[in-house]
């Protein structure tokens, strides 16, 4: 009887350890990635096209490098739209679309705050 309540107990804990550890996990990268993309905004606004593309390019490396621990804990569809999103900024403004780019870079930042939102740790997220 004690063992299986001990059982229990510990996949109960172990679950909301998985739960808020996820959370802090996505948080983590999420806010990552919103400064870089911050910062891209930054440049972008003062003209500054080389540091505007080192900081798109390091932006991508960084996604690319967490997309196995998004992939695992992320929405599918949030996680394609970042995949898709963070890349094609940097086509936008090599062509010579700035605003289009920093719109897209806009909503890009948007969608991570909406995967930190989404990742807070609840009762359904746990069970």
């Amino acid at each position: 009887m004690y063992k299986r309540l001990l059982l229990v107990i510990i996949l109960l804990l172990l679950c909301i350890t998985i739960s808020i550890g996820s959370f802090f996990t996505v948080s983590y990268i999420s806010e990552d990635l919103t400064e870089e993309l911050e910062n891209f905004l930054i440049y972008a606004e003062e003209d500054n096209e080389i540091l505007t593309l080192v900081t798109i390019d390091n932006c991508i490396e960084k996604l690319n490098s967490y997309e196995k621990i998004y992939a695992i804990f992320l929405d599918h569809s949030l996680f394609e739209s970042l995949m898709i999103a963070v890349p094609s900024i940097k086509h936008l403004y090599e062509t010579g679309n700035s605003d289009e780019a920093m719109d897209k870079c806009f909503e890009s930042i948007e969608t991570l705050k909406i995967i930190v939102h989404e990742q807070k740790p609840s009762f359904e997220n746990v069970f």
